[in-house]
């Protein structure tokens, strides 16, 4: 392709360029417009396993920290036996095997909600009820799984993140965490025009904090009121987007 295209350019490199770019572009407002096919049920409902995904990607992160810095504690084999459960429903949500990831996953979370309840401190700064989210996630992927699998880009960056976030939050305590959300949070934005599934995803993730922490908040939980309105946001840029798309393809 490059070679017809630099051919069609005469050598001569700007329009080379020119036509590289508008070729990029082009194809980024295909997939664009295909993403508006699904309708606004299905691609929350999407968003939300994703949510769930990148959940276990958090705990993952923080259960493997804990794992690493507790040898020897009395609940270790059971944080180990989550990480497992996780490391399995990432490994079938890969595989487009959701309503194995979501089995699993609904059961991880009950082992989660056990040790947040004995020791809250241990993952999560705000964990008491963080597990309803990727469980509710979790139930979509049992009861309505799609065997649609992630791109290989995306999992290879997944991948890396978690194995970053986790040497990283062994030595920072913690840190590792925001490092994923973060890191997915830049991705979403980056992507929102094309796909919103991964920025819807995040928000919801956001909003499920930004509740607890005005909900557990001792005093003045006015900072954390912004984080409540990231999926209502994210929903509302995500429906104007889909309106813009339509009209510049009629």
């Amino acid at each position: 392709m490059l070679d017809t295209l630099l051919e069609a350019s005469a050598d001569r490199h700007g329009v080379f360029l020119w036509n590289v770019v508008s070729l990029v572009a082009a194809g980024l407002g295909e997939r664009a417009l295909a993403s508006t096919g699904f309708s606004a049920r299905r691609t929350i409902v999407e968003a939300t396993k994703l949510a769930s995904v990148l959940y276990a990607c958090l705990w993952l992160t923080a259960g493997s920290v804990v794992v690493i810095e507790q040898r020897g504690w009395h609940h270790e084999g059971a944080v180990s036996l989550y990480v497992v459960g996780l490391l399995t429903v990432l490994l079938a949500w890969s595989q487009g095997r959701q309503r194995l990831a979501g089995v699993v996953g609904l059961a991880s979370t009950v082992v989660v909600a056990l040790v947040v309840a004995r020791r809250p401190d241990l993952l999560l700064t705000v964990s008491v009820v963080q597990p309803i989210v990727p469980a509710v996630g979790y139930l979509l992927m049992a009861i309505a799984p799609t065997r649609e699998r992630p791109s290989t880009v995306a999992l290879a960056a997944l991948v890396v993140l978690v194995l970053v976030s986790v040497i990283v939050g062994a030595s920072t305590g913690g840190f590792g965490q925001f490092i994923v959300l973060a890191s997915a949070s830049i991705a979403g934005l980056a992507v929102f025009t094309v796909q919103p599934r991964l920025a819807i995803a995040v928000a919801i993730i956001w909003t499920a904090i930004g509740i607890e922490l005005i909900a557990f908040a001792s005093a003045q939980p006015g900072p954390s009121k912004p984080l409540v309105m990231a999926a209502p946001a994210v929903l509302v840029a995500t429906a104007a987007r889909a309106r813009v798309i339509r009209r510049r393809a009629i």
